[in-house]
């Protein structure tokens, strides 16, 4: 059997190539077997660590919600405990509503601690605590401190109008 090599010349033998290919020299003695191994460790390093992150930010993406949730639950309790008809001559204190909104966060979240501000025409609080982290340990940060804002302002309701009901004459066609 002869074939005609590259370069036009007749060969009776075709060899498999033993060398590496061009660019690729592994070195007298040296192959590049396993080297693939170090790669899919490293990357598996990384995408654990990729998703330890997610984790972790969720988490605290998760605390950081619940504390303002909890803290517009504070401000609406702080503002259903005011009487806007009372005034502070009346004897109205601002201390019903900073009462409510600490029952409130007793109830709900004994973690958080709030600052309730009356004001003339709105009611703020700003709510802090500490929230653990999940995996949050692995970055060296279990628990991450948070502080959120709620604003309210209090609806007087008006007394001439009553409440609307509604009849079953008025819903027939």
């Amino acid at each position: 059997m002869s074939a005609i090599s590259g370069r036009g010349e007749m060969s009776r033998h075709l060899r498999p190539r033993r060398h590496p290919p061009p660019g690729r020299h592994p070195g007298p003695g040296r192959s590049d077997d396993g080297s693939i191994a170090p790669l899919i460790l490293g990357l598996t390093g990384a995408l654990m660590l990729l998703c330890v992150g997610v984790i972790a930010g969720g988490s605290a993406f998760l605390a950081h919600q619940r504390l303002q949730s909890l803290c517009d639950g504070a401000v609406a309790a702080a503002v259903g405990a005011l009487d806007p008809r009372r005034t502070s001559a009346a004897g109205a204190s601002s201390s019903d509503a900073v009462a409510a909104a600490d029952s409130y966060l007793a109830v709900r979240g004994p973690d958080v601690r709030a600052a309730v501000q009356i004001g003339a025409r709105s009611v703020s609080a700003t709510c802090r605590n500490r929230a653990e982290v999940a995996l949050g340990a692995v970055f060296g940060r279990p628990t991450v401190d948070q502080s959120v804002t709620a604003d309210s302002e209090p609806f007087q309701r008006a007394a001439a109008d009553p409440p609307s009901v509604s009849t079953p004459a008025d819903t027939a066609l």
